[in-house]
């Protein structure tokens, strides 16, 4: 099954716009499929003092169309990794739920009553994870040229990798089933 995207009419989105605006809606896109590119933090951000949590290496930052290419500064900053969902998540809100913070309370969804953030996403892929699944499809990361910020260095940008043994979740503190994806995807329907 192919993804079929459509832009929003105002013209095309970066993925630091959907980072930083978070305004990715069903109206901007219509997702048919369960392969996305998501936008994979390489590097840990200090938390601020003022208590707001920032980044870590595998942080899953924001999730995007199949073929997204990502910006001159997200492919210098960021992994873009394709990831097939299988049938466990199938629209666009669903995936991203995927990019929720860790909540004190264990949300999956944004709770009606915020409690303390405890990381800036409760999802990611370890880079341990990430490595191990390259040298099976014959890839090796270069971790010099994927932390050096002038450099587009884009290792897996030609292959859909499966989500299973990949994406961790920090609430559980275990990788994601095709059980865990279904709950995620009915949460807060």
């Amino acid at each position: 099954m192919k993804n079929i995207w459509k832009q929003c009419p105002g013209g095309r989105l970066s993925a630091e716009d959907l980072v930083i605006t978070n305004l990715v809606s069903q109206e901007f896109f219509e997702y048919e499929s369960t392969i996305a590119t998501l936008i994979i933090a390489i590097q840990d951000e200090d938390d601020l003092s003022s208590g707001h949590k920032r980044k870590k290496a595998g942080d899953i930052i924001a999730v995007c169309p199949e073929n997204h290419q990502g910006g001159v500064k997200t492919r210098k900053t960021h992994l873009l990794v394709k990831m097939d969902f299988g049938s466990g998540i199938a629209s666009h809100d669903d995936s991203k739920k995927l990019m929720i913070p860790k909540f004190e309370g264990g949300d999956l969804i944004w709770p009606p009553d915020v409690y303390q953030i405890l990381a800036k996403r409760r999802y990611n892929l370890p880079f341990t994870n990430i490595i191990a699944k390259a040298l099976t499809l014959g890839i090796t990361i270069d971790m010099d040229k994927l932390l050096n910020p002038e450099i587009d260095y884009q290792p897996l940008e030609n292959v859909t990798i499966h989500f299973l043994e990949m994406v961790f979740d920090r609430t559980l503190n275990r990788k994601l089933t095709a059980i865990n994806l279904a709950t995620i995807s009915n949460a807060g329907k």
